[in-house]
């Protein structure tokens, strides 16, 4: 019983391939079938030696062991022999009372024993305790044997107290080893088991870690794309739709433990939300600007306002023209201070540029970003032109700081993206052989080092002719937007040179196949082309308003038989609110 619910057991463990199985269960018969055997011999070696009752209980464990393998032939033949037992052990029964009832004294035994029965029994004592020392070694076979030889001597000295012993230790060593051999067939069965739940748990563990790697890069290259889009809305003051999807890209970057990410994208959500108040407060700025303008354009007495506020504008430019003169030569050289540094910040900016570009194809990055340095120049400029009073000057390097700041967010984007690529290329290439560098021969080492002259020196001039377009565009801008706050418009425009400097550039660099320049200069024709329009647009607006002006100044020539025209006044008021409606138009240049 004990065998078959050890076989259920194991039965209801883990599912194994059908041929191993069906291999397991062969050997076990065939243990099972060798261990009846053995017993059904034993029981013969009792028959013969008159112990009935105990073949009779050993035949039995022989038809357990075979019903445990189905073995109905065996089964039947050892069911057989148990009755055919029960007959011999009546009949000698029954010789044995007819021979006590013959001769009684036949039995009786001598009182000393011989030298020969003293050496058989100390013989029979060695082989028991041999016995017992195999059974310790789990060696029950080699036991068996020594029980054997054993039960020889005691049925030879017809010593019945002996032989029964025996019977008893032989029955308890085919216990043994009927436990011994379930308890290792448990073993093997549980370590084959343990060996597939470790290979399936490994299995599991690497489609669960390949898993998340494939969701952590899912999630990141969504992260990344959602920050783009609101870099792009923050770049057109959309801050609050900005804010929502950076707070979106650092919920992703949050799922996948991304945290450096996360801190800085909640860091640019801090800046846009003072960057969104300022935009804030500079609308309200131009509303009250404009609601104020308005105010004054109700008050009465609109004509001779007009009036006097011409002379007082006629007398300032002469106060303010008398200080320009006394100022000129000291304005010239701080203007030459700042012209230096702006060129310098931009030099930086358009060498890193360049260089940026050609060693991130190369899957490299330049070790310092230029970008810092860049825009602390620019606000030291700025803070040198408000301290001097020059805001437009100051309201043009405001928008340089704004530019770059934007291009060290993009380059610090750029940088956590090829810095997860490098990770990956280095555990790819330290699966690879490395190559040899190519030597190069002493004629080809020459060559190349005259080109990198000969491309350093087409720099060079490229820098000078840059820093000269540059220093015009700015002295210009300046000029035209005093020019156009007084209505000046003889002013001639830079920028066409401005653009045919760059064009020329654009062609050196092309020429001597130094793309990344030429395609860095484009951006800047492109830049100016629209910045000339815009100034012609707004040219043509001071233009009509010069000429409504002139309409409205002659109009105030009455001739003394003439009375005042109140439908000329109200002309005016139209025209003037005209103005105010370009007025934003105006602001939008002063910031370019």
């Amino acid at each position: 019983m004990e065998e078959k619910n050890n076989k259920k057991e194991n039965d209801e463990g883990p599912d194994l391939t059908k041929d191993a199985f069906f291999s397991d269960m062969e050997d076990m018969e065939e243990e099972i079938a060798s261990e009846a055997y053995s017993i059904v011999e034993h029981a013969l070696s009792l028959i013969e030696s008159g112990y009935f009752d105990d073949s009779i209980e050993v035949l039995r464990q022989a038809i357990g062991l075979y019903e445990q393998i189905n073995r109905e032939a065996e089964i039947n033949s050892l069911k057989a022999k148990i009755a055919d037992v029960y007959i011999l052990k009546e009949q000698a029964f029954r010789k044995k009372e007819g021979k006590e009832i013959a001769g009684p004294a036949e039995q009786s035994l001598d009182a000393s024993q011989s030298e020969d029965s003293r050496e058989q029994y100390e013989k029979m004592a060695n082989l028991l305790e041999n016995a017992i020392q195999l059974i310790s070694s789990d060696q029950f076979d080699q036991a068996l044997d020594k029980y054997d030889e054993a039960m020889l001597i005691s049925q030879k000295l017809d010593d019945e107290v002996k032989i029964g012993e025996i019977n008893k230790l032989i029955e308890e060593c085919y216990n043994k080893k009927a436990e011994f051999l379930r308890e290792k067939r448990k073993q093997e069965e549980a370590k084959a088991e343990s060996k597939l739940s470790t290979e399936e748990l490994k299995m599991e563990k690497l489609k669960a870690f390949e898993e998340a790697k494939q969701r952590e890069e899912n999630l990141s290259n969504e992260a990344f794309e959602i920050i783009g889009k609101a870099s792009d809305l923050a770049n057109i003051h959309q801050y609050d739709k900005a804010i929502k999807l950076y707070l979106e890209g650092a919920s992703l970057f949050d799922q996948i433990g991304w945290k450096n990410e996360s801190k800085k994208i909640h860091e640019t959500i801090s800046y846009m939300e003072k960057e969104k108040a300022k935009h804030l407060q500079e609308i309200e700025r131009i509303r009250a600007q404009e609601k104020k303008i308005l105010e004054q354009q109700k008050k009465p007495k609109l004509v001779e306002n007009a009036v006097v506020q011409e002379g007082e504008i006629n007398q300032a430019q002469a106060e303010k023209m008398a200080q320009l003169n006394a100022k000129k030569q000291e304005d010239e050289q701080f203007r030459k201070q700042i012209s230096e540094m702006a060129n310098t910040a931009e030099k930086l900016a358009r060498e890193y540029d360049i260089n940026m570009k050609k060693v991130i194809k190369k899957g490299k990055l330049i070790e310092e970003c230029i970008y810092p340095r860049v825009i602390q120049i620019y606000e030291d400029i700025r803070k040198k032109v408000e301290e001097r009073g020059w805001m437009d000057q100051a309201a043009i390097y405001s928008t340089h700081i704004k530019k770059y700041r934007d291009l060290l967010e993009k380059d610090n984007r750029i940088r956590q993206i090829e810095k997860e690529k490098a990770r990956k290329q280095k555990e790819y290439e330290e699966l690879q052989r490395v190559k040899k560098p190519e030597i190069l021969n002493d004629s080809r080492i020459e060559y190349v080092h005259k080109e990198e002259e000969r491309n350093e020196e087409i720099k060079d001039q490229i820098e000078f002719m840059a820093n000269k377009a540059e220093q015009m565009a700015r002295d210009y801008e300046s000029q035209f937007k005093k020019a156009i706050k007084q209505g000046d418009l003889t002013l001639e425009s830079k920028y066409p040179n401005v653009i045919n400097i760059y064009s020329r550039i654009i062609a050196m660099a092309k020429e001597k196949g130094l793309s990344e320049e030429a395609v860095i200069y484009s951006t800047q024709v492109n830049k100016y082309r629209q910045l000339l329009e815009k100034e012609n647009n707004l040219r043509e607006i001071e233009r009509q308003k010069l000429e409504e002006k002139k309409i409205f100044e002659e109009s105030l020539k009455l001739s003394p038989e003439k009375s005042f025209d109140p439908t000329k006044v109200k002309e005016l008021e139209k025209r003037q609110m005209k103005e105010l409606s370009d007025q934003a138009f105006q602001e939008e240049i002063t910031t370019l």
